[in-house]
């Protein structure tokens, strides 16, 4: 049986000195021919769009400079109103550095799957072998045209 325990803690990175990748400037030499002013800190940031034309992903995330998990679509943003919204802009090495700080680790692939699954590991699927059981969607998946 899978037991996952929460331990209520604040991590802010100044107990630790952890910088997240969106709040380090890229390396210029990861980026020679980059202009310097472009060399700044920054992640992208999803806006819903009213219409959407190909797969061009430019259409719904915009990169932010400034934009971190403290100031989620930069500027003056901040995290009033948003404590029990999903953490943004942090990456794996973020996460990893939070649960090496909180005395956990990350799930491997397999121990995500295996509790995805509740345990089941003989089925194509978490909730069986059909995909849809009587036409009935069983995951978060697309139904209909995209629209464009």
């Amino acid at each position: 049986m899978l037991r996952f325990e929460i331990r209520k803690r604040t991590w802010d990175g100044t107990a630790t000195g952890h910088i997240t990748v969106a709040e380090k400037a890229p390396d210029p030499k990861d980026y020679p021919r980059a202009l310097p002013k472009m060399l700044r800190a920054g992640s992208l940031v999803f806006t819903q769009p009213k219409s959407v034309s190909g797969p061009d992903i430019s259409q719904w995330w915009t990169f932010k400079f400034g934009a971190t998990w403290r100031r989620p679509l930069s500027g003056l943003s901040d995290l009033r109103g948003k404590l029990d919204h999903p953490v943004v802009h942090v990456a794996w090495s973020d996460a990893n550095a939070y649960a090496d700080w909180a005395g956990m680790d990350l799930p491997t692939e397999a121990e995500w799957e295996l509790a995805a699954r509740g345990g089941s590991e003989d089925t194509e699927y978490a909730w069986g072998n059909e995909f849809m059981p009587e036409g009935l969607a069983m995951a978060n998946t697309w139904q209909g045209t995209f629209r464009h």
